[in-house]
């Protein structure tokens, strides 16, 4: 598969089957993995049993994509360590990055923290932070 060929020279070891099969999961080795990403479509009931299945054969640490609260409620009861939210993330970081014309790219840390690239003033440039005092 051409998709598998595309992510070979960025992965350790890449696989095709049915993530829903418990043969095909088993004969991976999930248990050997630091963490198992379930990040199935739009087919909830296949994420849910995926998620299900990770844990019973031994993973580690399970994320699993939830389009919505309430999928991330059963996938937490279901095996799931934590949940992504690939499309609120996406909103959010296109708010931020348009809402000003200066912000170039931005990445959620955690709820405190953030990197923003941004366009500086021209009179910035060459300087220390310690010589523009940038807190005044």
């Amino acid at each position: 598969d051409t998709r598998v060929d595309a992510v070979l020279p960025f992965v350790t070891n890449a696989q095709i089957g049915d993530a829903t099969n418990e043969d095909f999961l088993g004969s991976l080795g999930v248990g050997n993995f630091d963490v198992c990403i379930v990040a199935i479509g739009d087919n909830f009931q296949n994420s849910l049993e995926v998620t299900s299945l990770l844990k019973e054969l031994g993973a580690k640490m399970v994320v699993s994509r939830a389009a919505r609260d309430v999928h991330a409620k059963f996938l937490l009861r279901n095996g799931a360590d934590e949940i992504v939210y690939p499309e609120r993330q996406l909103a959010d970081w296109v708010a931020i990055r348009y809402s000003a014309d200066h912000i170039f790219d931005y990445i959620e840390l955690d709820e405190e923290h953030a990197i923003f690239e941004i366009s500086i003033p021209g009179e910035w440039i060459g300087k220390t932070i310690g010589q523009l005092d940038i807190r005044k």
